[in-house]
């Protein structure tokens, strides 16, 4: 009669430690990794909105010289402002890289310095303080500055 064998895993506590360390940096490299192709495509969005503004400055000079004697604020100006707007797209994109790597840029040199830190490392100016983020369903009391719920009607931090 043969009996079935019951393996009983000993595990001591280095191998766990070992193990859990191992575990944490899976963790680590997985975030860096999802970061990484976050940024890549931020980075791809804005080579394609840079190519477009040329796209767009290439026409705008063309429809220039094809009207020259028209006034050119008329016929061009729905293409500059498609300029204005895509400009504005990469600086959001730009924000959301910075956001992800955890970053700002100094206002006086463009450094980028990591989120908290007190002066720009490059040129020595004060960083730019963090804005606050507001939920959606919340405002700023404008006595106090308290974050407080919509629709309550008094501020629940200095009662105005």
């Amino acid at each position: 009669m043969q009996f079935p064998f019951t393996y009983i895993a000993i595990i001591s506590n280095s191998e766990v430690i070992i193990m859990a360390f191992f575990d944490d940096i899976s963790k680590k490299i997985s975030q860096v990794s999802q970061n990484t192709a976050q940024i890549s495509k931020l980075n791809s969005e804005i080579n394609a909105a840079q190519k477009k503004i040329k796209d767009l400055y290439g026409i705008i000079g063309k429809t220039y010289v094809d009207h020259y004697n028209s006034d050119p604020t008329t016929i061009v100006a729905p293409m500059v402002e498609e300029v204005l707007s895509t400009f504005r797209n990469i600086e959001a994109l730009r924000a959301q890289i910075e956001e992800i790597k955890g970053v700002i840029r100094c206002e006086k040199c463009g450094t980028e310095i990591a989120q908290g830190t007190a002066f720009c490392s490059n040129c020595g100016t004060p960083a730019p303080k963090p804005k606050e983020k507001i939920p959606a369903d919340c405002f700023k009391c404008a006595s106090c500055g308290a974050i407080v719920k919509k629709g309550i009607r008094f501020c629940t931090s200095c009662g105005t």
